[in-house]
């Protein structure tokens, strides 16, 4: 995956989101969100800068993170260029395309806080039926017993093996050892 591959620029619209919204929890006083997540919320995602290959960190942080920071120079007031890494990369492995029904292309992408808690399984109990005017659906795939963990599929389930295993390593840095996976390795 190159530096500049195609999902870059989206990538960078939900970092300005992700830094805007930042910037707005803590320079304005917020007294009733309801239901809604707050940016201390999305901090407990999972970053883990230090599980991505080392030249993937150090082309992002040098070519994004700090050119950002150096064209924004206000923005060093705010933010230092190992947050921006930090939220470019908490992006990176919990965001969720939102998909033009219509056209049936990606339009953007999205971080939603409680459904980026849910675990991968290659034959997951939850399946994203849609998302429609940004909100998610999950439907269950089967029977789901009390106390069962909930899980979602972070790529197309019905690929092979291999290039499956191979996204999610690329894409999540795990190797998927799922029930699924399991079976089909050993056939």
């Amino acid at each position: 995956m190159g530096i500049y591959d195609s999902d870059l620029i989206t990538e960078m619209k939900l970092l300005i989101r992700t830094l805007a919204r930042r910037n707005f929890e803590k320079t304005n006083t917020i007294s009733d969100l309801n239901d809604a997540k707050r940016f201390e919320d999305y901090e407990v995602l999972v970053a883990d800068v230090a599980s991505f290959p080392t030249d993937l960190v150090n082309r992002l942080q040098y070519w994004i993170c700090g050119y950002l920071v150096n064209l924004c120079e206000y923005l060093q007031e705010y933010v230092k260029s190992e947050e921006i890494l930090e939220i470019f990369l908490r992006n990176r492995r919990n965001s969720f395309s939102i998909w033009n029904e219509l056209t049936l292309r990606q339009k953007g992408i999205a971080v939603y806080i409680s459904p980026s808690l849910l675990n991968h399984d290659c034959q997951p109990n939850l399946d994203l039926k849609r998302c429609q005017n940004c909100v998610l659906e999950f439907v269950s795939t089967s029977q789901i017993e009390e106390g069962q963990e909930l899980t979602i599929c972070y790529v197309d389930g019905t690929e092979k093996v291999g290039p499956r295993r191979e996204k999610l390593q690329t894409q999540y840095l795990f190797l998927c050892s799922c029930n699924k996976c399991s079976c089909e390795i050993e056939k």
